[in-house]
């Protein structure tokens, strides 16, 4: 097995999340802290950079993740294929983007709607449905940079492991 086509192969794999809606990967659990507590969310990939190495999802601007990553700007993603056995651990640098514009006009009115419930994210509410939507438009896009990469592969012959740093560009086989 071949090293750099090990680290390829799993690149590969979160890019096909972006493009294909069935795939595990288009939904990686994003991990961010406020200093004190790890928080973890389902988020979902909409774009990816092959260049830059980084993905792109989208936010309400009031919500917890967004104040954790403007005051610690370091996150984790987890992208897990049961079916593959695939599991790729990435060690992350969020940015909130300030022109979100090309992103706003491709969302649809419902997707829109939703970046402006009111009252915010996790605001105490009486009843389940008691929210508005305002026209005030909180929508944030959240670009995430991997610093490193750790792909693990389970197989009854025998896990396979290697890590990745895209900041020095090294590689190698770590023990499963």
């Amino acid at each position: 097995m071949n090293l750099a086509n090990f680290i390829e192969s799993a690149i590969k794999q979160i890019q096909r999340g972006v493009v294909d809606h069935k795939s595990f990967f288009r939904h990686p659990i994003l991990a961010s802290s406020d200093g004190q507590h790890i928080f973890q969310r389902i988020v979902v990939m909409r774009e990816f950079n092959f260049e830059k190495k980084s993905i792109v999802i989208f936010t309400d601007s009031k919500s917890q993740k967004v104040t954790q990553i403007v005051n610690h700007p370091e996150c984790n993603l987890l992208f897990w294929d049961p079916r593959k056995k695939l599991q790729i651990s990435i060690h992350s640098i969020p940015q909130i983007e300030i022109d979100n514009s090309r992103y706003w006009m491709k969302i649809n009115d419902k997707q829109k709607k939703d970046y402006s419930v009111t009252p915010p994210p996790k605001s105490a509410i009486k009843a389940h449905d008691d929210y508005q939507f305002s026209d005030q438009n909180r929508f944030s896009v959240v670009n995430i940079t991997f610093k490193s990469m750790d792909v693990l592969q389970l197989s009854d012959q025998g896990h396979v492991r290697a890590v990745h740093d895209f900041e020095n560009n090294t590689q190698s086989w770590v023990s499963p």
